[in-house]
């Protein structure tokens, strides 16, 4: 029967040879576009994925309303005293807190090895509570202590094998052009993060290089509006929670 069938089909095809043709190629396309729609939706569904509490991590945003003509829209960065309060707030849902600083947006930094000299543009700031939130897969280093001191900077792997090749990055020391240092130890490697991140740094450096007693006030301020901000809730629904008490925490 089924050879019936297939012996069928292949006597139309010949008989209808063109008009055969558009819709096998019709098919073709469809199917093809179908599988790389769901391929793209995959993909963006596994976006963060990685992170083993990712159903538990959340950004905080606010949203600028002063412009005027203009409709009200999110803007990522807050200031870095938000973090300490809300977690000084409400302890009884949230359980850690970490802020993230873009600190070469506006252009580059010099980076510097023995007689080598290199542009970055991906170096970010990040408190000692960073890999307490975001689990990034250590190669390298202890993830518990790596940005506790100053003058501490964790590097990717392929920024690593750039910087020094095959040799151990642990302890190297890299000149870079940031404000109050000069000189940063590496104190950890972490695996390539994945493509589909919404962050991607090539160097971490640790917050306390950059603190001292003159801009201290800078980085606990409520509307420095310069750090990207996540929240680690102690359960994955307390997101809802949070967000009926913001307005009175505003």
């Amino acid at each position: 029967m089924f050879k019936n069938y297939i012996k069928i089909a292949l006597r139309n095809i010949t008989k209808h040879k063109v008009y055969s043709s558009i819709n096998i190629f019709g098919l073709a396309i469809g199917m093809t576009l179908c599988m790389l729609i769901l391929l793209f939706i995959q993909d963006e569904l596994s976006y963060d994925g990685f992170f083993k509490n990712a159903d538990r991590i959340y950004r905080i945003y606010q949203i600028e309303d002063h412009m005027k003509d203009e409709e009200p829209k999110p803007y990522m960065k807050i200031g870095g005293g938000v973090a300490i309060k809300l977690l000084s707030d409400f302890p009884e849902i949230i359980e850690k807190v970490t802020r993230l600083w873009y600190v070469t947006f506006q252009g580059e930094i010099w980076t510097i090895i023995g007689d080598k000299r290199y542009k970055e543009k991906k170096v970010f700031v990040a408190d000692s509570e960073f890999f307490d939130v975001f689990d990034f897969e250590f190669i390298v280093g202890d993830r518990n202590t790596a940005l506790k001191d100053p003058n501490a900077v964790v590097i990717t792997q392929a920024t690593a094998k750039k910087y020094f090749g095959t040799e151990d990055a642990l302890g190297k020391v890299i000149k870079v052009d940031l404000p109050n240092t000069s000189d940063l130890k590496v104190s950890g490697v972490i695996k390539d993060i994945p493509k589909n991140s919404h962050m991607h740094w090539e160097l971490l450096v640790s917050l306390q290089t950059l603190v001292n007693e003159r801009n201290q006030a800078f980085f606990e301020a409520m509307y420095s509006n310069q750090f990207y901000t996540y929240i680690l809730f102690k359960k994955k629904d307390s997101a809802k929670d949070l967000d009926s008490k913001l307005p009175d925490f505003s």
